[in-house]
């Protein structure tokens, strides 16, 4: 996780104000208007000092890109893949299947990821299986079965060697009750920027050549969809997982930075997919890969005087320091 802080001032001008006692003593007589103008001064910088806007801190960016969990993954692990089943808040879930299973909750860069580790205990297969996000190191380029579906299609992260991946559905996500979509939160208030996505190994294969399921040349769409801290639908971002570009077939098979700011207000994405169907619905493998997401928030949770209204202050207690020695001399 990267965070740059930049320190960003509002000063007002005001250096009127900042030498209130330039004109005193021009008179030996006009010591009494001096000493009222002194006292005029000493109030407007103690009002100052006191209601001006604070010193800002400006706008935080946070890139969150998982390298905490580096060595936990491990390198080019042999699933490649960090689920969270240890790590963070866990409870009892259950698949649209009825299979139980457990819920479980981890962050990173002040972001929440969900994941769904389930076992199939209804059709009598008893096998484990699971959607949302885990952790991955995979660059294992030669397997592009579901044995390595845990791997980028371009076997790298987008940055370090931590990247996500993401396996969903393809509901189309604009429910409240779409609980076992793929979802991560972010805290109130945050400004969101972007985050890099691309395919999967598996499913670009998958797309680009087919495999014993499905026919290749299909196409397929990422649905990003935010929503704000009380449910409300913000907007929904489309980005192209498989499309055709004139006569060529063209898939996501490198890293695309996509621009979120359009999700204002937004503090929780839902993923979903939309594409080629068959019988059996969407006909790619419901995967993407993900990384480096972007958002700011405002730092400034604390009022500080600024340092125009520090000398307004300042430069009235000396003038009426001064004056008062003075009246006593």
């Amino acid at each position: 996780m990267m965070i740059s802080d930049p320190l960003m001032f509002s000063v007002p001008f005001c250096a009127e104000y900042v030498f209130p006692c330039r004109t005193l003593n021009v008179h030996p007589f006009s010591e009494r208007k001096n000493m009222r103008k002194l006292v005029a001064s000493f109030i407007l910088g103690i009002a100052m000092a006191c209601f001006s806007p604070p010193l800002h801190a400006g706008l935080v960016t946070v890139t969150v890109d998982f390298e905490e969990f580096a060595d936990l993954v491990g390198t080019n692990n042999a699933w490649g893949v960090f689920f969270p089943n240890n790590v963070g808040q866990k409870e009892d879930a259950e698949s649209s299947f009825g299979d139980p299973g457990v819920k479980t909750a981890f962050t990173s860069g002040g972001v929440t990821f969900y994941n769904y580790n389930y076992m199939d205990t209804v059709s009598g297969w008893n096998y484990p299986y699971w959607n949302g996000a885990g952790l991955s190191t995979r660059t294992d380029m030669t397997d592009t079965s579901h044995l390595n579906d845990m791997a980028s299609v371009t076997g790298t992260a987008n940055s370090g060697s931590v990247y996500g991946i993401m396996y969903g559905t393809s509901e189309i996500g604009l429910s409240s009750d779409d609980s076992l979509l793929p979802v991560i939160m972010f805290q109130p208030g945050v400004e969101l920027v972007s985050m890099a996505v691309s395919n999967t190994l598996y499913s670009d294969f998958s797309m680009r050549y087919g495999d014993d399921f499905v026919e290749p040349g299909g196409w397929m769409n990422l649905l990003i969809h935010g929503f704000d801290g009380e449910g409300n639908y913000v907007d929904t971002i489309t980005q192209r997982l498989a499309w055709f570009d004139g006569e060529d077939y063209q898939t996501l098979n490198y890293w695309e930075t996509v621009d979120l700011s359009s999700l204002v207000g937004a503090s929780e994405l839902r993923f979903a997919f939309d594409g080629s169907y068959n019988d059996w619905g969407l006909v790619y493998p419901a995967y993407f890969a993900f990384d480096d997401i972007v958002y700011r928030y405002d730092s400034d949770a604390s009022a500080v005087p600024e340092p125009a209204s520090i000398l307004i202050l300042l430069a009235g207690l000396g003038g009426l320091t001064a004056c008062c020695r003075r009246r006593r001399a």
